[in-house]
């Protein structure tokens, strides 16, 4: 943030968990829900831990939207447009649209 040079911005992009486009982040999930083993995908504690995402898309769509017009922010976050991104419903998604359903703590 400190970086000063004539003709030259700088931004820091505090981006979310990657995902697609081959990140592997949340592949043991769906390759336990795809196999069904275990019958209940598993989530830490109670599960209501926020995890903030982004496909990898639309973070280089949010570089190259901040190459194009500067905005009057230094620092910006890259997150998916979901409220109450928690740990249970992201791995209660993965198990109802491709496992049994069902999960457990």
């Amino acid at each position: 943030m400190n970086f000063k040079k004539e003709n030259v911005k700088t931004y820091v992009i505090s981006a979310g968990i990657l995902y697609g486009k081959g990140e592997a982040i949340f592949n043991s999930h769906i390759q336990k829900a795809w196999l069904q083993d275990p019958v209940r995908l598993p989530y830490v504690g109670d599960g209501n831990n926020i995890l903030p995402t982004i496909h990898v898309t639309d973070l280089a769509r949010m570089v190259f939207k901040i190459s194009e017009k500067k905005p009057a922010r230094k620092y910006i976050f890259a997150v998916d447009n979901n409220k109450k991104q928690s740990q249970r419903r992201l791995i209660n998604a993965i198990s109802n649209g491709i496992g049994t359903g069902l999960v457990e703590s």
